[in-house]
């Protein structure tokens, strides 16, 4: 089931994120442990999770495979032979017969096998079998289904590559009988999956130093998954899918959370009535209490009520499911710190995409495949020609992702979560004593705001000067002030040395005041916020602070005489500190 913060089972998230962020802070996640773990449901050692939004259940192993296996691929080498042999089998295509481990979804002995051809794809799928199936286990697929499949297919590239303007793929040769991209039907849904992309082999092109030929696998029918209508679930799986295969093109070495939040962003970009990623987001309920956190409590009495606030009940299992909006204190590469959160952040790059334009996006895509820098150094690259770069950027959908009204959709999205509310009067905060962050702490001493992360509080009635102070870390603040009006003001904080100040305006209801961490890699961020009656001056030296004490001493309306002691002191000090030299007297 997914966590929800303000419950029961809220204590498992934060131990689990704890964890999780723990190791996450290390130089490298130990990613055989996490490979065992998370390949499980999709190997049978598990129990299977059912998947679809649509159903009582969690969209948790909707389209996770992708980037196990690429990320199984990267670091094979540091795989225990028991992990490469839980992933071995699903680098094969379903045709390979080499591959003898028993499975619902490879093509068997004996089965009939056809092909259905469009422009630039060739859809493979079983026809006939002589093994004996029961429910939706059968493999089988029908030729009317698999022309389907072809003509979603080609709608999504048309839009990914003819109007998007998206590289074509390199070739895999005559893999699967031509040069066509292969896409084979077979049994996923009891394995949890609508399909998954495996990148198969280096593309034999210099100027595509990191790309890679990909193969895709789909389910066989669509059935079973909570739609009434089988072609939805087709067509967003197969415009996230295809665009793992374009991303491979690139460079299939990128951070696999871009990877799964850009794939996500796709669906709606080929698709955009369908929003089946909201999922993913969290779903939007009534602000009851006013504090930017969910709550099904309405009365206070600890008993969750009969009417809870829900707005949009996605799956209708009358439970609020949290998502991505839920976890701001998570840095934006989290990769299943907590469920489905890499596939949440899409909001990520679609801020990019409305912000910047769509196009900025191909180019983060371009930029990556023709360097080996980082993932984030390539976004860094692309922002810096739009007169922004990362760490500004990441300030802005910070502040977009509680300003929902600055998305075109934004009404659909739910509240980000305020790590908490408190008084104007008297203001006294840090990150120290964060509930969110405390959630997250690994010492007394450590702020762990993690990079590339935010915290929301809320100040109710402000009034007067606030002083924010960092003592550790890349800071940004930026206060939304709230007057009523309906529209937020975005007022930037800016910084000199590790202070800041903000003066609140009459007529102010209340503030959010967001605080980020905008460091690409570094964890770790130490604040204060809090009520001042001044704006200290600019830090001075020790020996700036003595020559200040000493014009005081010598201001003429308070000593007689003291313009001359003034001047005499001066030259003592002067001739002292530099001595005059014989050759220039």
């Amino acid at each position: 089931m997914k966590i929800l913060k303000n419950t029961s089972t809220g204590i498992l998230a934060a131990v689990s994120a704890l964890l999780l962020i723990t190791s996450s802070q290390a130089a490298e996640r130990d990613w055989d442990q996490y490979l065992q773990r998370s390949l499980g449901p999709f190997s049978g050692q598990t129990s299977v999770l059912t998947l679809s939004a649509k159903t009582l259940e969690t969209a948790r192993a909707s389209r996770e495979l992708t980037p196990l296996l690429n990320i199984a691929q990267r670091h094979w080498d540091n795989l225990s032979p028991d992990t490469q042999a839980l992933v071995a089998p699903w680098l094969a295509r379903p045709t390979d017969s080499s591959n003898a481990w028993e499975s619902k979804w490879r093509y068997k002995a004996g089965d009939t096998i056809a092909e259905y051809d469009t422009a630039h794809f060739r859809v493979h799928y079983v026809i006939a079998t002589t093994e004996v199936y029961t429910g939706s286990e059968s493999p089988l697929a029908t030729t009317e289904f698999a022309a389907v499949v072809g003509g979603v297919l080609e709608e999504v590239y048309v839009r990914e590559h003819t109007e998007l303007g998206y590289q074509s793929l390199p070739t895999d040769g005559k893999l699967g009988g031509d040069e066509r991209f292969d896409v084979y039907l077979v049994e996923l849904r009891s394995r949890g999956l609508y399909g998954y992309v495996v990148s198969e082999g280096a593309a034999s092109d210099p100027q595509r130093p990191y790309a890679a030929y990909s193969y895709m696998v789909l389910d066989n029918d669509f059935v079973n998954y909570g739609y009434t209508d089988a072609t939805l679930p087709l067509k967003v799986t197969a415009a996230h899918e295809y665009f793992h295969a374009v991303q491979n093109g690139y460079s299939y070495q990128e951070d696999a959370a871009f990877m799964e939040q850009s794939a996500t962003w796709m669906e709606d970009i080929v698709y955009p009535t369908i929003h089946d990623n909201y999922a993913y987001i969290g779903e939007p309920y009534e602000d009851v209490n006013g504090d930017g956190q969910y709550t099904s409590d309405l009365n206070g009495d600890g008993v969750s009520d009969d009417r809870e606030p829900v707005l949009v009940d996605h799956n209708g299992n009358r439970v609020r499911d949290d998502g991505s909006q839920d976890w701001p204190e998570l840095s934006l590469d989290a990769f299943d710190d907590v469920p489905v959160i890499q596939y949440g952040r899409f909001l990520w790059v679609r801020y990019l995409g409305e912000r910047f334009g769509n196009d900025v996006v191909k180019s983060v895509w371009e930029n990556a495949g023709s360097s080996s820098v980082s993932t984030f150094t390539s976004v860094d690259t692309i922002l810096r020609t739009q007169n922004s770069s990362l760490s500004l950027a990441y300030q802005e959908y910070a502040t977009w992702a509680y300003d929902k009204a600055k998305f075109s959709d934004g009404e659909n999205y739910p509240l980000v979560w305020v790590d908490r509310t408190v008084s104007g009067i008297n203001l006294d905060i840090a990150s120290n004593d964060s509930p969110s962050l405390g959630n997250l702490r690994v010492s007394n001493s450590y702020s762990p705001h993690l990079h590339l992360s935010t915290i929301y509080t809320q100040i109710l009635e402000p009034s007067g000067l606030y002083k924010f102070t960092v003592t550790n870390g890349a800071a940004a603040l930026t206060m939304l002030v709230d007057t009523g009006s309906g529209v937020l003001t975005h007022e930037d904080v800016t910084l000199e040395g590790n202070v800041g100040y903000w003066q609140a305006s009459a007529g102010t209801l209340k503030v959010i005041a967001v605080v980020s961490n905008i460091h690409a890699s570094k964890n770790g961020m130490d604040w204060t916020l809090a009520s001042t009656d001044k704006v200290d001056p600019p830090s001075k030296s020790k020996q700036d602070d003595r020559l200040m004490g000493l014009a005081l001493f010598a201001d003429p309306r308070r000593f007689p005489g003291a313009i001359f002691l003034c001047a005499l002191i001066g030259l003592l000090v002067y001739r002292r500190r530099y001595p005059v030299r014989a050759d220039n007297v």
